[in-house]
């Protein structure tokens, strides 16, 4: 239901599968690689599926002690050349985004994205990745959401 009231009437909505969602606590010295979000289970296979649209909100005051943590997305990912570490670690063209409380970010999730190391205090991220082919990886019942649901 969340989906449907957050991207009704906007074009990405139709057909919409689901939403895939989890949070992040990074703490002083963890980081997160570059990567593409991507279907796990089909990627197992050689084969690859990646969510339509991926987000990152920044929910919780993280307070002045907060220091690294940058969420860096490269311009190049699945299909669009060079989608290797290498390539995105060479680019000098790539967003480098603080995470400032309130802030919501919304990328393409074929594109190389990750996390640079956290040098001081811990941060807290809600990540949502939209869906309109539902991943192998989800377990259970259809979790199909009608675009069209009341409020």
């Amino acid at each position: 239901r969340f989906g449907a009231r957050a991207w009704r009437g906007q074009a990405v909505a139709e057909g919409l599968a689901g939403l895939e969602y989890w949070c992040s606590v990074q703490r002083a010295g963890e980081a997160k690689p570059w990567h593409v979000d991507k279907d796990e289970a089909r990627a197992q296979h050689g084969a690859y599926a990646f969510p339509t649209l991926g987000s990152v909100f920044y929910g919780y005051p993280h307070g002045d002690a907060l220091r690294g943590g940058l969420l860096e997305i490269a311009p190049v990912g699945v299909g669009m050349g060079g989608a290797d570490a290498a390539a995105a670690e060479a680019d000098e063209d790539g967003e480098k985004i603080a995470p400032e409380y309130g802030r919501l970010v919304v990328f393409d999730p074929r594109r190389l994205h990750r996390v640079t190391p956290l040098r001081a205090g811990t941060r807290y991220s809600l990540q949502i990745n939209l869906w309109h082919a539902r991943p192998l990886s989800v377990e259970g019942p259809s979790t199909r959401i009608p675009v069209a649901a009341p409020v």
